[in-house]
């Protein structure tokens, strides 16, 4: 996870993110010069001399916090601040943005224990696409690959409920974030693969705002 922090307090910001992320066993790069196409998330003083404007358009997804003076956080909610720290009450104000960005990587980087043959792994859940069942059989397609494990598909739903999963056949569980289009008997994906969706299903399925 590529990080890229270019503020002056550095020091005292990046022992606390490296203990947030890393309890969530996710690896981390830090940068200090622009070295990635890609940023997890970016700490910014505001009063660099760093374009804010066009790193947000290079970096549309990336989670953007700001260090500056009580003024200019208005200016900067265009940006899509994650959160904004104002200087004068750094120390304050980091607690509070630490304790946010902990409850967002609990949202978002939840993992699930499975077992594929005589492997554990371990899949961070939102980067399930969607699971298939065949026989007695799951096979879990993921953003970066599959796996196959034993398991009943029923109880892997009731895993899965409250992480915005649905079951829209009885051989098809899939993760709403991935959902791009539905007709009334397919779900149409991000990667523009088509899951069925059963008779029993369609129904609850017409009300679900994707």
């Amino acid at each position: 996870m590529n990080l890229f922090i270019h503020t002056a307090h550095a020091s005292r910001l990046e022992p606390d993110l490296k203990q947030c992320l890393t309890a969530h066993e996710l690896e981390v790069q830090i940068d200090h010069e622009i070295q990635s196409s890609h940023y997890f998330l970016m700490i910014l003083d505001v009063a660099s001399k760093l374009d804010l404007q066009q790193l947000r358009h290079d970096y549309p997804q990336a989670l953007m916090i700001f260090i500056g003076n009580e003024q200019a956080i208005f200016n900067l909610m265009p940006l899509r601040p994650f959160y904004y720290l104002r200087e004068k009450e750094l120390e304050a104000d980091w607690q509070r943005c630490l304790e946010t960005f902990q409850n967002y990587l609990d949202e978002n980087f939840r993992m699930l224990d499975i077992k594929a043959g005589r492997s554990r792994i371990r899949l961070r859940i939102q980067s399930i696409v969607y699971i298939e069942s065949y026989r007695h059989y799951l096979t879990i397609h993921t953003m970066v690959g599959t796996y196959t494990l034993r398991e009943n598909i029923s109880q892997l739903t009731e895993k899965l409920k409250n992480d915005g999963f649905i079951r829209c056949h009885k051989s098809y569980l899939v993760n709403k974030r991935f959902i791009m289009d539905r007709t009334l008997e397919e779900l149409i994906l991000q990667d523009r693969s088509r899951l069925p969706i059963g008779r029993a299903y369609q129904q609850a399925l017409a009300v679900i705002d994707l």
